[in-house]
């Protein structure tokens, strides 16, 4: 998420293009992580938030002019980077706007082999404001970026061509009353058209003598994220009450189109098949939401609520029924959420803290989970399918906060939690007589499933040690636990299923092994200099 509500659909669902790749890294000025469920007011979501904060112009005393420019030169991988951003303004009118371009090679590891890694990207935005006296602003921001040949290694397919808009347009009020200190109101709109294929893989060129040929992957996306929101902020005495309403509208239409070259014995044939993997494809969220804080000298005390009403239609017109199971048919759903969270936070002698919180987050499944057809989604070499009858996930959390200020030893910070997760989401392999892969290298088919209680215990813990002449000391260290109460497995002989085990407290996949991480900074030359080494 971008500039405290902006959405973005990405075109690829196999992590090609996350939000942060569709904005230029020059342009964030900070990032912000949020945690959930404890924070309701950006949409239903389990896990923590990450919030990309863009550079955005303000207001001058007097007419200013600022400008920034920066080139990067890479040995290794080889290329160059640009970058501008001029801003500036007086009371009234404010300006910012900026461009990059950068161009890089492939990578090459300690033993000289080339890692598939080029890619070509440019981009420009532009943002106006305007302030009308001391409490009103009005701005209106524009993003273009563009991505070209952009290879990924530890992909099935490399990004081709890659066009994005991002626009959105923010009014603030401030100080209507004494009460109503603040309403925001913010309309935005994204949208992606995503090209991968195989053009740069080796099996892209198959040569068995006396046959020659080629195997062309295409897949083109249009997705895009239309949406608005609305904040009030009041304060009254100790209390304070954040509230207001959002609405999105994702939608994603895609298709892919294999085709096979083929040269016997002189004679060239080409066949073509063409697979939808989304087929107008959109999901509507509206909520309501509202955070309460009550603060006393030693406690402080805060919950959240939000209701959501989740509305997912698509024209698809696949049909998955065998031996009378429907496994796909259905592909219109709208579905009533719920989430409500609550905490507490002590004050204790000596600057420590002691935080208790508890939740209940329930989250609609995304466009992916309920439409996706046939592609390789996952970390594991399986094409996904879609299940337009997947229910809702219902987290619920808690969390133990322990805050210690150790003065001249530094800060450390711990965070314990628990969650269990109902009707959790996850993919279940389909027998071949169901479903056959599509994607090129896919061993089998997995469909999005319900999968019963999933359960999660774990830590994060931050130890910040206190400056000495420059020098500052960061450890971290995290780690997840999670089991589902059962699973059934397929049993397979000869590459079919020959029957079904069930397991109780199977491992939840793709789950981070511990992590630890140590940062040593050393400031010198005024601080204008910093060295840093991590490991």
């Amino acid at each position: 998420m971008a500039d405290d509500g902006v959405k973005v659909e990405g075109g690829c669902p196999n992590r090609m293009d996350p939000v942060v790749c569709h904005i230029e890294t020059d342009d964030i000025e900070s990032i912000k992580i949020i945690k959930d469920p404890y924070s309701l007011k950006y949409g239903p979501s389990f896990g923590g938030i990450i919030q990309l904060i863009t550079i955005k112009p303000h207001p001058y005393d007097t007419f200013q002019i600022h400008a920034k420019l920066h080139t990067t030169l890479n040995s290794n991988p080889e290329g160059s980077g640009q970058y501008a951003l001029l801003n500036g303004g007086g009371k009234k009118m404010y300006f910012g706007i900026s461009g990059s371009y950068k161009n890089y090679g492939d990578y090459k590891d300690g033993n000289g082999n080339t890692v598939s890694s080029s890619f070509t990207k440019y981009n420009y935005s532009a943002d106006v404001g305007y302030k009308s006296g001391q409490n009103q602003e009005l701005l209106v921001s524009l993003h273009r970026n563009y991505g070209r040949d952009v290879k990924f290694p530890c992909l099935p397919m490399d990004e081709i061509m890659d066009n994005t808009t991002l626009g959105s347009v923010d009014y603030h009020i401030k100080e209507l009353s004494r009460t109503i200190k603040k309403l925001d109101l913010k309309f935005y709109y994204s949208d992606v058209y995503h090209e991968m294929d195989n053009s740069f893989r080796p099996a892209y060129s198959t040569v068995t003598p006396p046959y020659s040929g080629l195997m062309q992957t295409v897949s083109k996306v249009d997705a895009s994220n239309t949406g608005g929101r609305t904040e009030m902020n009041l304060i009254t005495g100790k209390q304070e009450l954040n509230a207001g309403f959002d609405v999105e509208l994702a939608a994603k239409d895609g298709d892919r189109v294999n085709t096979m070259i083929m040269t016997i014995n002189e004679i060239e044939t080409t066949s073509k098949k063409n697979t939808n993997l989304w087929e107008n494809a959109q999901a509507l969220n509206s909520g309501l939401f509202a955070d309460f804080f009550y603060r006393l000298p030693l406690y402080q005390f805060n919950s959240s609520t939000r209701f959501d009403y989740n509305k997912a239609t698509s024209e698809d017109t696949l049909k998955v029924i065998k031996n009378g199971i429907a496994y796909f048919d259905m592909t219109n759903s709208e579905y009533m959420n719920f989430s409500v969270n609550a905490g507490i936070i002590r004050s204790l002698q000596g600057g420590h803290s002691l935080s208790l919180y508890v939740g209940r987050g329930m989250r609609s499944p995304d466009l992916t989970e309920r439409y996706i057809k046939f592609l390789v989604v996952g970390y594991d070499n399986y094409d996904y399918l879609g299940n337009p009858r997947l229910k809702p996930e219902i987290n619920y959390q808690t969390d133990l906060l322990l805050d210690f200020n150790l003065k001249k030893s530094g800060k450390l910070q711990l965070d314990l939690f628990a969650s269990i997760v109902q009707d959790y989401i996850s993919g279940e392999i389909l027998p071949s007589s169901v479903a056959l892969p599509k994607s090129m290298g896919a061993v089998g088919v997995k469909q999005f499933m319900n999968t019963g209680i999933a359960r999660f215990y774990g830590f994060e813990s931050t130890y910040n040690s206190p400056d000495y002449k420059g020098l500052n000391i960061v450890f971290s260290a995290s780690y997840t636990y999670g089991i589902k109460n059962s699973a059934t497995r397929n049993l397979f002989e000869n590459h079919a299923v020959v029957g079904q085990q069930t397991v109780t407290n199977d491992a939840v996949q793709e789950i981070p092994p511990f992590e630890a991480r140590l940062n040593a900074n050393y400031r010198f030359y005024n601080e204008k200099m910093l060295f840093t080494l991590e490991s």
